[in-house]
């Protein structure tokens, strides 16, 4: 059983369910606040808004200083690259010109010229990977604003579907996720128990022998699947009892 599978199965349920029974909560209370009205707000309020547009600031200023100093990085590049080239070039007129300089001669020239090749090849390849480590910054920085907004998106139109809700909506709405959440367990259940069920009905431990410890140990597995989910079926229903019990005294007794 892996986290992941059970994140899956739960996590979008549970989520809605909660800003469900939030929403509800903030319709009885009238907890309706307009938030682009700075001035309801109290001192409070204000510095917490200030702190996120500071958290906000400091990000896009982090990903500004990797920017700035790869930028920086790739032009002093450019620019040692530019020097060797100039290099090349002056080492190479002098080979077909054979003009020699003191204490120079062809064998000399031949050496700085490997020299400044190997040197002009091994500053191409860093100015290169340094390109290719900014482009993978760059993208990795708009696929997680990509995923953080579509998330973000997802959760506002579903917060403004609910707005529209009557009490009653809102009530149903949130059952429904419990059910959801409920009925997905009842079928892991029933997938255990069919599996038992299927491994003692074909034999398949005496059918197998070569595979029989693998069939035990699936077996031991399955029973501690099946422990784990009707633990579960009971705690969802209980929460989504006293979930339930919360919404009606909160309408009628608050």
């Amino acid at each position: 059983m892996k986290l992941l599978d059970l994140m899956k199965k739960y996590l979008a349920p549970s989520v809605l369910g909660a800003i469900t029974i939030d929403n509800y909560k903030k319709e009885v209370l009238n907890y309706n606040k307009d938030l682009t009205e700075l001035q309801n707000m109290n001192k409070e309020q204000l510095i917490e808004l200030q702190k996120q547009l500071w958290n906000e600031k400091s990000v896009n200023l982090d990903f500004r200083v990797i920017l700035e100093s790869s930028s920086s990085k790739i032009e002093e590049l450019e620019s040692e690259i530019f020097k060797v080239k100039s290099s090349l070039n002056n080492i190479e007129l002098q080979i077909n010109s054979k003009n020699f300089n003191i204490g120079e001669n062809i064998e000399s020239l031949n050496n700085k010229h490997k020299y400044c090749s190997e040197e002009l090849s091994n500053l191409i390849n860093k100015k290169d990977s340094c390109i290719n480590e900014l482009i993978e910054k760059i993208n990795n920085n708009v696929n997680k604003s990509d995923i953080f907004n579509f998330i973000s998106d997802m959760v506002e139109k579903y917060q403004s579907i609910i707005s529209n809700l009557n009490l009653e909506q809102l009530v149903a709405l949130f059952n429904i996720f419990g059910f959801i959440m409920v009925l997905i367990t009842i079928v892991n259940i029933s997938t255990v128990l069919i599996g038992d069920y299927l491994i003692d009905k074909l034999n398949l431990e005496n059918n197998f022998p070569k595979l029989s410890k693998y069939i035990r140990i699936k077996q031991n597995l399955n029973k501690g699947y099946l422990i784990f989910y009707i633990v579960l079926l009971y705690i969802l229903t209980i929460i989504y009892i006293l979930c339930n019990i919360y919404m009606l005294i909160l309408k009628y007794f608050i």
